[in-house]
């Protein structure tokens, strides 16, 4: 199966619901609000992952994670730090039932 040419899942309910909450990520420095819907980065240059693989994000965080921002933290500590913050999001959706099983 080509992984490149499966459709990509959108939601502008799963990206607007970012705007009443809190940040998921919560690395050193974190506002905790305001927030956006900050996606898993990996689909490729200048593309964006599903809607479903977000993690709720301040705009501290979310620099931290795309790098645009020092960090302390390694690589693969933010990477984890954002797949926490994903979990947790997810987790928020699910319950909002934005997303179901």
């Amino acid at each position: 199966m080509n992984l490149e040419k499966i459709k990509r899942f959108r939601s502008k309910k799963i990206l607007n619901s970012a705007k009443d909450e809190q940040c998921q990520i919560r690395l050193t420095g974190c506002f905790v609000e305001p927030v956006c819907a900050a996606h898993l980065g990996g689909a490729g240059m200048g593309l964006k992952e599903s809607d479903i693989f977000i993690s709720y994000a301040c705009n501290i965080c979310h620099q931290k994670i795309d790098g645009n921002i020092k960090s302390s933290l390694t690589k693969d500590e933010l990477r984890l730090a954002f797949f926490d913050g994903m979990v947790r999001t997810q987790k928020i959706l699910l319950k909002q039932e934005l997303m179901k099983i």
